[in-house]
């Protein structure tokens, strides 16, 4: 074994494995099988499919606005997202935020480096 299989097997004795290749093996795994159950239902299963999903994904960012304590708008938004990109390792910010307007500037860094800007333009939170 070299020396980048005993680092790699140091880290899993110690549970070091960055949480970012945890999370991403299991949400491909996730999106693999949602993916491949999709196109062996039919035209109707899909769309009871497509729901569920959408209604679990609606539950959790319920559970994650209660738990974190946030209010269901722009900025409360913007808080969810970068809880999400802490369990991946992403540091990120809101680097500029005007709320008379509803707009805002969220960078994330990936590796050290700008990774994307995020500008949205909210025309109402009222829905959410």
């Amino acid at each position: 074994m070299g020396f980048r299989g005993r680092v790699i097997e140091f880290l899993l004795m110690h549970d070091l494995l960055p949480a970012r290749i945890r999370w991403k093996k299991s949400v491909s795994g996730v999106g693999r099988l949602f993916n491949d159950v999709f196109y062996l239902l039919d035209e109707n299963e899909r769309k009871k499919l497509t729901q569920l999903m959408y209604e679990q994904g609606m539950s959790d960012a319920d559970k994650v606005a209660e738990t974190l304590k946030i209010k269901r708008n722009l900025h409360g938004c913007a808080v969810a997202l970068m809880a999400a990109n802490c369990v991946y390792g992403i540091k990120s910010r809101i680097a500029k935020e005007k709320a008379e307007q509803e707009e805002m500037v969220f960078h994330a860094l990936i590796s050290g480096q700008l990774a994307w800007q995020f500008f949205h333009v909210s025309e109402t939170t009222e829905d959410l």
